[in-house]
């Protein structure tokens, strides 16, 4: 079942809509910024309103973040989802794989042919970001996801000044 704001509005204002949600229930300031076409693929965007409001639930309820940040950029052929806060982070080492909220995140970036990856370290807050085509893989296909690392290489510094685990999609 979708958000109805989602199916009506798109993903961007659902995301701002639910950022502002957050925010009035919790006070935790969460900031979208939103670069991306009016709509996608309705999957995708369910997929990825889905990543973003798992990210933030997280971020409320175990980082003691004091505030948050939702990017969402797109091309003809990727877009690019990132949540970020300030909270206590974690040791991703420390961390099995089977934790519902990240293997859910993981799952549903893999359903639509993305690449996953979450950058975290204690007292530097979390960073989540997801990678995936415009237009999805072939019937059964994924394009796999990244591994759950910390330092990997695209560019944009994550929090505590490490570079993010994934980039854009070539």
């Amino acid at each position: 079942m979708r958000p109805g704001s989602l199916e009506q509005d798109g993903l961007v204002q659902a995301l701002r809509t639910h950022a502002a949600a957050v925010q009035g229930r919790t006070g935790l300031p969460v900031v979208v910024d939103a670069r991306a076409p009016e709509r996608l693929p309705l999957p995708l965007e369910d997929a990825l309103f889905r990543i973003a409001q798992e990210a933030l639930h997280n971020a409320v309820k175990h980082a003691s973040a004091t505030s948050a940040r939702i990017e969402l950029t797109a091309n003809q052929h990727s877009v690019e989802l990132v949540v970020q806060d300030d909270g206590q982070g974690f040791d991703e080492s420390a961390v099995g794989s089977g934790r519902l909220g990240l293997a859910g995140m993981r799952t549903r970036s893999e359903q639509i042919g993305g690449r996953f990856g979450v950058v975290s370290r204690p007292g530097q807050g979390t960073r989540i970001e997801v990678v995936a085509p415009v237009t999805p893989p072939a019937e059964g296909g994924t394009r796999g996801d990244a591994a759950v690392a910390s330092g990997a290489s695209s560019g944009a510094a994550s929090p505590g000044g490490g570079a993010p685990l994934i980039g854009g999609m070539t």
